[in-house]
């Protein structure tokens, strides 16, 4: 009697890899920028395809606003997506002990 079960309810946002999360943040993707990653992190976000978010910007440009500084704006707000973690034992390219590189030659 009025008891819910316990597990995720209609509120619940999913953390499937792929699904969109309520919590999530909007983040400027590394990779697919085309000027500052706005428009592809604001695709990214919410799932919309990115070709249609940056053709919704050109096309709002001939509506008078200030939609070139909201996007000013949102380059300087939005961060940058964290670059990928490095697993703990990585240091960098393998260098050759000193006694294995040829001397210089003379010329």
């Amino acid at each position: 009697m009025g008891t819910d079960p316990p597990g995720p309810g209609p509120n619940h946002a999913s953390t499937k890899q792929g699904d969109i999360g309520v919590n999530e943040r909007i983040v400027r993707p590394r990779q697919g920028r085309m000027i500052a990653g706005v428009a592809a992190g604001i695709a990214k976000r919410y799932g919309w395809d990115p070709t249609l978010v940056r053709l919704a910007f050109v096309l709002s440009i001939l509506l008078p606003g200030p939609q070139v500084i909201f996007y000013l704006v949102a380059w300087l707000v939005i961060p940058t997506e964290p670059a990928p973690e490095l697993p703990p034992h990585y240091q960098g390219p393998p260098v050759p002990p000193p006694g294995d590189t040829p001397p210089p030659s003379a010329g």
